[in-house]
């Protein structure tokens, strides 16, 4: 608890507000303009089309895989082939009496398109997890590292300061846009009508209402925003500087974007535009884009693919870091690098020495203050 406490300060808290009102202040600027001007000739006629030819679109899927089933070179029994054509007849099935109607779904649109909240929610755990590590550099390592169950301690409560942080953030973050959402469009009456209403959800082959949707979205977003988390927090276990963690997370969440961007869904290497950080961010997206993967009679949603290794993933990457961080000393061994680097860092310290008062202030503030992150 008293973990718990040092993390989630005042200062934690007030950067939390901010961060929640820049979130509600970019999903205003985005949407205030739409809600004024409302939708435009060709995003109504484009979702009349959708909802007059939903019904034909679902039947199109359902007869096509029953036509594949006639050739013999996809009917053999206990074949992904086989397998995925009954699973995608079934599933489209489930949504092929879904009673689809034109009502107000832009507010539960808005908040489904809108990722930034994910994102700003991440920021804000790598905050927590920066601050977790601070023991690491003010002293405190030595006497948590010689004291019984002091490093298992600490290992445990920083994961379950993750756990709570990353679900309070997320949550919090997602109900207040959703609401703003509302109250900029309305449709409070219609949360309750098939999220099939809005264009482009026919591939979501669950029966379901908007609201509904809208609380599997948060909830799934909170726990994937909370294994995002508890990755993070097993780099900055294996690095000694908090600040080598934080350069390497940058790379990592740089390449994850130049894959997401680059490698087409129909691809051999698909499964890296999928299994990435930035598509589990977009959930919206990846919930509602059907497609299937799996091997033999087995037959899995990509989706849920998605998920299950991520959570693989995180289970053992936060393994391995809970007993590398019970058993890493606070002092490593001095390799040819840390030398260098000590003898780089004392010229420059000998060189900061001779600056005018200005400098030596401006440096304190940006580099030994860390206030260069923040830019």
């Amino acid at each position: 608890m008293s973990e718990f406490l040092r993390v989630f300060n005042y200062k934690k808290i007030i950067i939390l507000l901010c961060l929640m009102l820049i979130n509600l202040g970019l999903f205003s600027y985005i949407n205030i303009p739409k809600s004024r001007n409302g939708l435009t000739e060709r995003e109504i006629y484009t979702h009349e089309k959708y909802l007059e030819k939903y019904y034909d679109n679902i039947n199109d899927v359902i007869k096509n895989a029953d036509n594949l089933q006639k050739f013999s070179i996809f009917n053999k029994k206990k074949t992904f082939t086989y397998s995925n054509i009954i699973r995608t007849a079934d599933d489209f099935k489930r949504i092929a009496h879904v009673d689809v109607s034109n009502d107000n779904s832009t507010a539960v649109e808005a908040f489904t398109e809108y990722y930034y909240s994910y994102y700003i929610s991440f920021f804000f755990l790598m905050i927590i997890v920066y601050d977790l590590f601070r023991y690491r550099e003010n002293g405190m390592w030595q006497i948590t590292y010689s004291t019984k169950d002091g490093r298992e301690y600490i290992s445990l409560t920083n994961m379950i300061v993750i756990a709570a942080g990353g679900l309070v953030t997320v949550i919090l973050m997602s109900l207040f846009t959703f609401a703003a959402s509302l109250v900029l469009y309305g449709g409070v009456k219609d949360l309750n009508n098939p999220i099939q209403n809005i264009t482009g959800f026919d591939k979501f082959t669950y029966p379901i209402s908007k609201i509904q949707y809208v609380l599997i979205l948060i909830g799934v977003a909170a726990i994937v925003t909370v294994l995002m988390g508890l990755l993070m927090w097993t780099i900055f276990v294996i690095f000694r500087q908090r600040n080598y963690a934080v350069i390497c997370i940058a790379a990592f969440i740089g390449i994850e974007i130049v894959l997401y961007n680059n490698v087409e869904v129909n691809s051999t290497w698909s499964f890296l535009h999928f299994v990435n950080i930035i598509n589990a961010l977009k959930l919206n997206e990846m919930l509602k884009t059907y497609m299937n993967w799996g091997f033999a009679e087995y037959v899995f949603s990509v989706s849920s693919v998605v998920l299950f290794e991520i959570f693989v993933i995180t289970v053992v990457m936060t393994g391995i870091a809970y007993v590398n961080s019970s058993s890493m000393r606070p002092y490593g061994k001095i390799t040819l690098w840390d030398r260098c680097v000590g003898i780089v860092s004392q010229g420059y310290q000998h060189i900061l020495a001779k600056m005018p008062q200005f400098i030596k202030e401006l440096h304190k503030l940006v580099f030994s203050g860390h206030g260069v992150w923040f830019i």
